[in-house]
């Protein structure tokens, strides 16, 4: 898949063939939707069953348009094609809404992809590049690596409360199902990922939804003595937290949400994150594999619980990420490493900025854990 200088998409297809019998064999044809022209159209390859051991090869060239001043945004792309090796290149300022490709004993190369769903699958051969998603990325192959640089850009509003949480403690939350998620699914084929966590939003989306969760009614119960302050956001531009309002509007975990799910089988998984990820933000991660290593580097901003289910013998908690690094929010804290408890098979515990003896229970939302029997395990807080 390519960019193209012009306003119209372009598929070629190219054969090459050893035996010109092969056309006989085998149609190119255009296809539409099922139900509407209008809801997309594409190209097909189709053999008979009894299709002869004739050497051949097939090359689908997939051109997009590339607006003059603005970045491409596709609804849908799709590619159902087995035995076909997938390559996207050139395409990092095309934002896909949905992108599904599906193939088999062919890799899938992504020199960059931009998009808020995206659905990669194969088998016996490795998924390689660079994902950027917004919503949820799904990689799955067997017997060769997953290998891949994600970026995860959680681009929806912060939780808020128009409230006095002291004295009525009522919050809202407004967490769409899409803050982004990554899963990579493997066998007998090592996972090795390096995660960067984004924080960007429009803030005229928190003026939005307090006027959707709170009318007046809602404003004169819960908020009698705290009068709303006006606060007229700038829809100029997306704003990059943290970001200050007026009181009493209060924000948690405004440097977003993210999971991250690995797993695989006899083979190892290697997680790591980059060296500035956002300030409080809420982190998942779940890897897991038996017969081989788990090593997951969580970020230095992180806080929150950790779980490792492995023989003691086999496993290892390491204070390792924060050195000589010094606390993110500027508050002079120390990186607490706790543990709450071990035993023959698993230990837990938490890790957050503050003192050993603070109670932060309450404000703690991160999990990480990782499992994996009879391989070594480590995490570094």
């Amino acid at each position: 898949m390519v960019p193209t200088p012009t306003n119209k998409a372009k598929i070629t297809v190219s054969l090459k063939l050893d035996n010109p019998k092969l056309v006989d064999y085998v149609r190119v044809c255009e296809i539409r939707h099922r139900y509407s022209e209008h809801l997309g159209s594409g190209v097909g390859i189709f053999s008979v069953p009894w299709l002869p051991p004739l050497r051949s090869w097939f090359l689908v060239s997939v051109e997009l348009p590339r607006p003059a001043n603005d970045a491409l945004n596709v609804e849908s792309f799709s590619s159902q094609m087995p035995s076909f090796l997938h390559r996207f290149r050139g395409i990092g300022d095309v934002h896909f809404e949905r992108l599904t490709v599906s193939t088999s004993d062919r890799p899938v190369f992504a020199h960059s992809l931009f998009g808020e769903k995206i659905i990669i699958s194969t088998t016996n051969a490795p998924i390689q590049g660079s994902f950027n998603v917004t919503s949820f990325l799904e990689l799955t192959t067997s017997n060769s690596p997953i290998e891949v640089d994600l970026g995860l850009h959680d681009l929806s509003p912060p939780r808020y409360s128009t409230c006095d949480s002291v004295n009525q403690n009522r919050w809202e939350y407004h967490w769409p199902v899409g803050y982004p998620s990554v899963e990579l699914y493997n066998s007998k084929g090592p996972i090795r990922a390096t995660a960067n966590l984004t924080r960007r939003f429009d803030p005229a989306t928190i003026h939005r939804e307090s006027h959707r969760y709170h009318s007046d009614e809602d404003e004169d119960d819960q908020c009698r003595s705290h009068p709303t302050k006006q606060w007229t956001p700038n829809t100029s531009h997306s704003t990059e937290l943290p970001l200050t309002l007026e009181d009493p509007t209060r924000i948690e975990h405004t440097g977003g949400r993210y999971a991250l799910t690995a797993k695989t089988t006899r083979s190892s998984i290697s997680i790591e994150f980059d060296t500035d990820p956002p300030v409080n933000h809420s982190l998942t991660v779940d890897a897991s594999t038996y017969f081989g290593g788990i090593n997951v580097g969580v970020p230095v901003t992180y806080e929150g619980y950790w779980k490792v289910k492995a023989l003691s013998a086999y496993r290892e908690v390491v204070h390792g990420n924060c050195a000589n690094c010094t606390d993110p929010s500027g508050e002079k804290r120390e990186r607490v490493l706790r543990v709450d408890r071990r035993n023959a098979v698993w230990e837990e515990g938490v890790v957050y900025w503050g003192r050993k003896e603070d109670s932060v229970e309450e404000r703690l939302d991160g999990w990480v854990e990782v499992n994996s029997m009879f391989g070594r395990t480590a995490i570094i807080v």
